[in-house]
């Protein structure tokens, strides 16, 4: 789906029409839910498959996905998303490392309750069963739709199925990040709206400090750096 980009996606993608794959042109920029809905109506497998234009997968990477759904109870399986392609920026190899640590020790997406939107798979009759992609918000939609799709039947989430994505490169990028994602993740989990603004700087202000410690720690120590985020 290319959601009315203007930075010369569309001729490549056009490219591959011969190939057989299926190219939808949106003639506005919608947002990516509008975009993820656009393609479910076009799937015609019962499995979906989504990642993101900035992003590389491995070569075994839809056969890894496709082995967990001969089990008829997992509908959805998420898979880890610390390779970094910009691993030469400093910030955005320490934010690779945090969140690449993070998931190993707790065998669960670096976000509380979500699929990674770079790197899931769904069966569709689940996703339609639960409603597809919310339109209503801009950020963050992964969190939404774990919280309608676990109703379905089961999740799972493999560290081992691990794609390579851009990370933030700047400290002001990666707070953006965090406090736009803070305030949809607050609205999904229905905080109260006279709070959402103190939990999406607490969000912010815990993930960018957080990175900072441990940015300090890897410039002077690597090995500190790691310690420091096992503690």
């Amino acid at each position: 789906v290319d959601d009315a980009s203007g930075d010369g996606s569309l001729d490549i993608l056009r490219e591959y029409r011969e190939k057989g794959v299926i190219l939808i042109e949106l003639p506005e920029h919608r947002g990516i839910s509008y975009a993820c809905n656009a393609a479910l109506s076009k799937a015609q497998g019962e499995i979906v498959i989504r990642t993101d234009a900035d992003t590389i997968v491995p070569s075994n990477w839809i056969s890894s996905f496709l082995r967990y759904f001969e089990d008829k109870e997992i509908i959805a399986v998420g898979g880890a998303t610390y390779g970094c392609l910009n691993h030469n920026v400093r910030i955005a190899r320490a934010n690779c490392m945090f969140v690449k640590i993070g998931e190993r020790l707790f065998n669960r997406p670096s976000i509380f309750g979500r699929l990674p939107g770079a790197n899931r798979a769904i069966r569709k009759s689940a996703l339609l069963a639960a409603g597809g992609f919310s339109e209503e918000y801009v950020r963050s939609e992964d969190i939404d739709l774990f919280l309608r799709l676990r109703k379905q039947g089961k999740i799972i989430f493999d560290p081992d199925i691990v794609i390579e994505t851009d990370f933030p490169q700047t400290l002001r990028a990666l707070w953006r990040r965090k406090f736009l994602g803070g305030e949809c993740e607050s609205a999904k989990l229905r905080i109260l709206p006279s709070v959402r603004t103190t939990f999406s700087f607490f969000i912010a202000f815990s993930s960018a400090g957080f990175l900072v410690l441990f940015l300090f720690s890897l410039f002077f120590n690597r090995v500190a750096a790691a310690h420091f985020l096992i503690l």
